[in-house]
């Protein structure tokens, strides 16, 4: 199989994970490294010899798996950084409304200056939060599949559903609704992926330069987030 994509940290646990697509059948390099040392073996993956050969098929399905892995892996790289800069949003607001209320007179002067700043760390958690929602539905225990049966599929949701049902086809040729279906979804993506991006160099970076000036913790924003161009199939 290909490589499992990125999952979320809250579901790390959980069994349910998108598996990498099976390769095709062939001849492969396979490098295994442990301790500071890699070997290299050369493997051939057989074709089932229980089903008809179906080569292009089986082509035309790990082609569209693999754009599927890749956006669910753009997507779970989104969620984490959302949660994470959100944790960081959370802890500075919790230092300063401990320092306020401290002994320390210069903790607790430093702590009334950044006022404004605890101010717009608030709207800032909100709007991570909000985005975070759109995406990862809260109203949706992720770790139970059946609560999906009672709440409708959220993107995330549908993104890694694709991804598995793509990934499950072995010998079968997509057929043209999961194809539509996979646009439909890649449109999605794309457009959520601009609107983060939009929000780092935006709302993020603002809060930053802020905090920065006030010494206060920036966010670990990272770059902008795209979908990875998939391996060839050749």
């Amino acid at each position: 199989n290909f490589e499992t994509p990125a999952v979320i940290d809250e579901k790390a646990e959980a069994e349910q994970k998108v598996q990498g697509p099976e390769v095709m059948p062939g001849a492969y390099s396979v490098s295994v490294s442990a301790a500071g040392h890699t070997d290299t073996a050369k493997v051939s993956v057989l074709a089932d010899p229980n089903q008809a050969a179906a080569t292009e098929a089986q082509r035309q399905a790990l082609e569209l798996a693999l754009v599927a892995r890749s956006q669910v892996d753009a997507v779970n790289r989104m969620l984490n950084r959302l949660s994470a800069m959100q944790a960081g949003l959370t802890q500075y607001r919790k230092t300063v409304a401990e320092e306020a209320i401290g002994i320390d007179p210069a903790q607790k002067t430093q702590a009334a200056a950044q006022a404004a700043l605890v101010a717009q760390a608030k709207d800032l958690d909100t709007e991570l939060g909000r985005f975070k929602d759109s995406i990862y539905s809260p109203k949706i225990q992720h770790r139970v599949i059946e609560d999906e049966l009672h709440q409708l599929t959220d993107l995330h949701g549908a993104v890694e559903a694709m991804a598995q049902n793509l990934s499950g086809l072995g010998t079968q040729a997509p057929t043209q609704p999961m194809i539509a279906l996979e646009a439909e979804v890649t449109t999605k993506v794309n457009a959520k992926l601009a609107a983060y991006n939009a929000l780092l160099g935006g709302a993020v970076a603002s809060f930053n330069k802020t905090a920065y000036a006030a010494g206060a913790p920036t966010l670990a924003a990272g770059k902008p987030i795209e979908v990875a161009a998939p391996p060839t199939v050749d």
